[in-house]
């Protein structure tokens, strides 16, 4: 862990927009980051959506909470989501007998 991460307690992630992959003094300055500090750190935008996406809070469709870890009760499993698992808030749920539908009204329809 770098000397920055110690710092601040919390986890950091650098993003290498300009980076060239040609380039010797990128590719140290890269290594430099990730194996001398420590660092999370990427140069593509797809690598960095991932990132982002994976240190997002998730939440229990079924109870709003924040997910700790698993993927819910197998008892749940069956039951429509109530809650938007990106937010935590309640969203809009439509059961017909085919499909259910759930909105939230930051993210949409999943």
């Amino acid at each position: 862990m770098g000397w920055l991460q110690r710092a601040i307690a919390a986890p950091i992630h650098v993003h290498l927009n300009r980076y060239d992959n040609a380039d010797p003094l990128h590719a140290a300055n890269r290594d430099w980051l990730r194996f001398q500090d420590g660092l999370s750190v990427t140069d593509s935008v797809d690598e960095l959506a991932q990132a982002v996406l994976a240190a997002a809070p998730t939440f229990d469709p079924s109870t709003g909470l924040r997910r700790v870890g698993g993927t819910g009760d197998a008892d749940t499993l069956l039951e429509p989501p109530r809650f938007c698992p990106v937010c935590g808030r309640r969203v809009a749920v439509v059961v017909t007998p085919r499909s259910v539908r759930a909105r939230c009204r930051l993210h949409g329809e999943f």
